[in-house]
């Protein structure tokens, strides 16, 4: 949970930001002594910024100083403890950050820190200057980023506490694709049981599944399934599946879907895997060239069951190797 930072956090935060710094900066040592880290937080960092820590477990495993004036506002230092990244945690604070502040929200982060500098593009923030790094104490190249009002959806981990929104999210979309004639018994027990709750508390909780939730203002409006284990019905292929990958519809046509299918193949490019593939229903011909125009290539056909009655579903693929990161 977050809460506003107090003077015996000091020891704590400093600790946050030196380890965190060493796992995730090394081309960036911190400027400070770490013995004078402590000292910085409790009579500069309290003294120029709004201070707020992330505690789990009574633990405080996470950071974000933010400050403003009539002319800006800024977000001065948002840092996640190492062994807790992954899980959510940076994009709340973030997302405390967007509601407490007016926007537009300025950062700075490092050229070379690649994946903070996607985090943050996917948070609808936009690079508008670099610099040679003259201007700060690491004399570090860094890249200036800033989010306007317009900005919209953020991309987290999905918690437990999502289950039960994203039933009720998976069973609207899955019924306005598949419901168009009406509910029938094979449609009924699909989301009363495979789209339920428990469904997704499941998966949540399994290691080898991770699921990425599109927030819209506290919303949650679209999702993506990553099944880590689950083996292709094509055998010659390899990889990660996308089990679901679901919008509201009145979020539709707004990269919202792209998006966190970008996320999901820089996901499964990091863990080491190089394809990623999907099931689409062969009578869903909007998703199906949905995902051809995202590169991915029909290589065959399924049968999904229900209640013992088959669909024919087509099989894609996509080859992440000679993708960009």
């Amino acid at each position: 949970m977050i809460r506003a930072a107090e003077p015996e956090d000091a020891k704590k935060i400093a600790t946050v930001l030196i380890e965190s710094r060493q796992a995730f900066l090394p081309f960036a040592p911190i400027a400070h002594h770490e013995h004078d880290v402590g000292q910085w937080v409790q009579n500069t960092l309290f003294r120029d910024n709004r201070v707020f820590v992330w505690e789990e477990a009574r633990a405080l495993v996470a950071v974000l100083a933010i400050s403003a004036d009539q002319m800006e506002s800024w977000i001065e230092q948002l840092y996640v403890l190492p062994g807790w990244n992954g899980r959510g945690i940076g994009t709340k604070l973030l997302g405390h950050a967007h509601s407490t502040l007016p926007a537009p929200i300025h950062l700075y982060t490092f050229q070379q820190n690649a994946g903070a500098r996607r985090f943050y593009e996917r948070n609808g923030y936009t690079a508008v200057a670099f610099t040679d790094g003259q201007g700060n104490e690491e004399k570090c190249p860094d890249v200036l980023y800033v989010r306007s009002e317009r900005a919209e959806s953020a991309y987290r981990r999905a918690t437990v506490e999502d289950a039960l929104c994203l039933s009720v999210l998976a069973s609207q979309v899955f019924l306005d694709t598949y419901a168009t004639n009406g509910v029938d018994r094979d449609l009924a027990i699909e989301v009363t049981s495979v789209l339920s709750t428990k469904s997704f508390l499941k998966r949540i909780e399994t290691e080898t599944v991770e699921v990425f939730v599109a927030d819209h203002g506290g919303y949650i409006v679209g999702f993506i399934d990553l099944d880590f284990e689950s083996p292709c019905p094509e055998p010659a292929f390899k990889g990660v599946e996308v089990l679901r990958l679901y919008v509201q519809p009145p979020f539709q046509r707004r990269n919202l879907g792209r998006a966190l299918m970008t996320l999901a193949e820089e996901r499964v490019q990091s863990a080491g895997h190089k394809a990623i593939w999907l099931t689409a229903w062969a009578g869903n011909l909007a998703a199906r060239n949905f995902y051809l125009r995202l590169g991915f290539k029909d290589v065959g056909s399924t049968q999904y069951i229900i209640e013992g009655k088959e669909y024919e579903n087509r099989i894609l693929v996509k080859d992440l190797a000679s993708r960009i990161s």
